[in-house]
């Protein structure tokens, strides 16, 4: 009868990491939320946890919010992004014609 194979553990850093990026994302959640803003939802970025919201008036009380683009064959992307407690917070902007695809990633 064999032993089971340890599990490998993941290093320190990695797990702590991993917690503060899930504090972090917890955080930026709650605080827009309280603002009012709908959270559509939290992915993994590679600096920052990105959160994703609807756009709304409201996106204009976010200072220090930065106007990105993204080009590609099916079109150009267009979205804010704007940094609050550690998480990139991005919103989609109106589309003015059917070039801009209007997703934020």
């Amino acid at each position: 009868m064999s032993n089971p194979q340890p599990q490998e553990e993941l290093p320190r850093t990695t797990l702590e990491d991993r917690l503060q990026t899930a504090v972090h994302a917890s955080q930026c959640v709650k605080w827009l939320q309280s603002q009012g803003f709908e959270v559509l939802g939290v992915q993994k970025g590679p600096r920052n946890p990105r959160v994703t919201i609807r756009t709304s008036l409201l996106c204009e009380q976010l200072e220090g919010a930065v106007r990105r683009f993204e080009r590609s064959p099916q079109g150009e992307k267009r979205y804010w992004v704007a940094i609050r407690f550690g998480c990139e917070v991005r919103w989609t902007e109106a589309c003015p014609d059917q070039r801009c695809s209007g997703r934020a990633q």
